[in-house]
């Protein structure tokens, strides 16, 4: 999981001053996702800028889609919850949704930005009922093809 912040917390918040008035950047709060996600998963993240002089304008974007335009056209939705934060909706999370997620806050004080990657999105799990068997699909960036040859008549366990 990556997770980076271009404007690092500090004790104080960094002060600069425009036309002699002080003015602070903004400071994105840490977000990040499960570390394995189920596929089909409804997932949102929240980010959240508690720091920092408004107006803002709060983006997200997604390492396969070059702008928020993109991203609500993909299956994925954002939203504003408020004149600090907004939320990424992922509605059922499948391996096109893999990659590196970034929130960007910018204001007249500055830019920031922070980043979460969706690794691995996990198949859910399918029994086979006439072997007992359970197992699991697990999905990346590698595709598997896989088939079965049943034996009959089927063994008795």
């Amino acid at each position: 999981m990556i997770l980076t912040r271009e404007i690092l917390p500090s004790p104080q918040p960094i002060v600069f001053k425009h036309f002699g008035f002080p003015v602070v950047p903004p400071q994105i709060s840490e977000f990040q996702f499960d570390d394995t996600v189920e596929k089909g998963a409804y997932v949102s993240l929240q980010c959240n800028v508690p720091v920092g002089d408004l107006p803002l304008q709060i983006l997200w974007t997604h390492s396969s889609h070059l702008n928020q335009t993109d991203i609500n056209n993909s299956g994925m939705r954002t939203g504003k919850l408020g004149p600090r934060t907004t939320v990424l909706i992922i509605e059922s999370v499948s391996v096109h949704n893999l990659g590196i997620y970034t929130c960007s806050a910018i204001s007249p004080a500055g830019t920031a930005n922070y980043t979460a990657e969706l690794k691995e999105v996990m198949g859910r799990k399918v029994s086979l009922h006439n072997r007992g068997l359970i197992f699991q699909q697990q999905y990346t960036l590698l595709h598997l093809i896989c088939a079965l040859t049943p034996t009959f008549p089927l063994p008795l366990l």
